[in-house]
């Protein structure tokens, strides 16, 4: 019985370690450049086991990782989203040590056989010496008659190559034991030091690398509001500031992802629209996005919303960010429309203004004011571009 009790004891204890032990879940840092680990990695539609493959990236391969869900990275291939087991991944910069680990490795090993080689090449000098030394000791030269045809002999003889004369006219192989020449044989037959290359074959370019991602795509991206115009205020906090902050991560976003982009403000000052439209059109923008946040007097109207003018190439755009948005975002979907602002108006690149959120509705302002939620505006716009651009 008391056996019993102890067993049931430790099972209990075994069980509880077994609940509340942490399990290991690897995950990958957004944005960040990874390499396929593995033989064959297949690429699916979705975060899922059962979910379609569209291709295979073969070892070597590098991605950018731009979303992690559950252990599945979300990359790019021919333009479309696609889902990689982040668990094939390795960090380039990790992969990249070990390579440089292995090659110093290998050249200090070369080092090692070479030093060895050079003792033992000395070592058998020094032998020879001493073995030509005591044979000369052992017959001393003596004045004899000697006929001449012994002497002609004896001149041949001396002209015939001396076994390691020849040797030595081998270039790159001591003068010493065939065992050595085998060594040294061996060394100049080892393989190559392996290194990491991409296979593009059936990767789109766009997910080789971050620079193959936005690059040569310039975005100016507009905080809206500031200085004297403080735009909307909710418990004493303004929107001018909440653009800005939101603005400057989405930047920020982009230029990771290889994107030039040009910001209307950086700090709090006023930048009348005129202005901000010349930016627009000064630096030939690729895509002009306005960061706003909206506002209403009956506060249980809510939601995100995308606007474009006339441009037709802005009214897609504007679709292409609003469902990343709104993946992203748990707001309520007000979806894209036509709208008369100025910036928008008379704009003549592609532009849209985003109103994310209403600060006078209280879910979507408690969702504007959470930890992560400019990070997720920021994502949602890069993948709303990669959608648009590579369509």
């Amino acid at each position: 019985m008391k056996n019993l009790r102890i067993f049931t004891f430790i099972t209990c204890i075994l069980a509880l370690i077994f609940i509340f032990l942490p399990l290991s879940k690897v995950t990958a840092s957004e944005g960040d450049l990874y390499i396929v680990n593995t033989t064959e990695l297949n690429m699916r539609i979705a975060p899922s086991n059962e979910a379609k493959i569209v291709g295979q990236l073969e070892y070597g391969s590098k991605l950018t990782v731009f979303a992690e869900d559950d252990g599945w990275g979300k990359t790019f291939f021919e333009g479309e989203k696609v889902w990689v087991a982040i668990e094939f991944l390795q960090p380039l910069e990790e992969k990249a040590e070990e390579v440089e680990e292995q090659n110093q490795d290998e050249t200090e090993t070369e080092q090692v056989e070479e030093n060895t080689e050079n003792k033992e090449r000395e070592v058998k000098d020094k032998s020879d010496k001493q073995t030509e030394n005591k044979e000369q000791h052992n017959h001393p030269s003596h004045s004899l008659e000697i006929e001449p045809d012994v002497v002609d002999q004896e001149k041949d003889k001396n002209n015939e190559p001396d076994a390691r004369e020849e040797v030595a006219n081998d270039k790159n192989i001591p003068t010493h034991t065939h065992e050595t020449r085998e060594k040294v044989k061996q060394k100049k037959e080892l393989p190559p030091v392996k290194t990491m290359k991409p296979t593009p074959v059936k990767i789109s370019k766009h997910a080789l690398s971050i620079m193959d991602s936005l690059a040569n795509f310039e975005i100016v991206i507009d905080a809206g509001h500031g200085g004297k115009d403080a735009g909307t205020i909710q418990d004493g906090i303004l929107e001018k500031d909440l653009t800005l902050s939101t603005a400057k991560k989405v930047a920020n976003h982009l230029k990771e992802a290889g994107a030039s982009v040009t910001m209307t403000r950086t700090n709090d000052s006023f930048i009348p629209l005129s202005k901000r439209v010349h930016i627009s059109e000064r630096m030939n923008a690729d895509a002009f996005i306005s960061i706003h946040f909206d506002s209403f007097s009956n506060a249980s109207v809510k939601g995100l919303t995308s606007h474009y003018s006339h441009n037709n190439q802005s009214k897609k755009l504007a679709q292409f960010i609003q469902n990343s948005l709104t993946k992203r975002i748990d707001m309520k979907n007000r979806g894209v429309r036509h709208s008369n602002f100025f910036v928008l108006r008379e704009n003549s690149q592609k532009a849209v203004l985003l109103e994310l959120g209403f600060m006078s509705n209280s879910s979507d302002w408690e969702e504007i004011r959470s930890v992560n939620f400019q990070d997720k505006v920021a994502t949602a716009v890069v993948d709303g571009l990669y959608d648009y651009f590579y369509q």
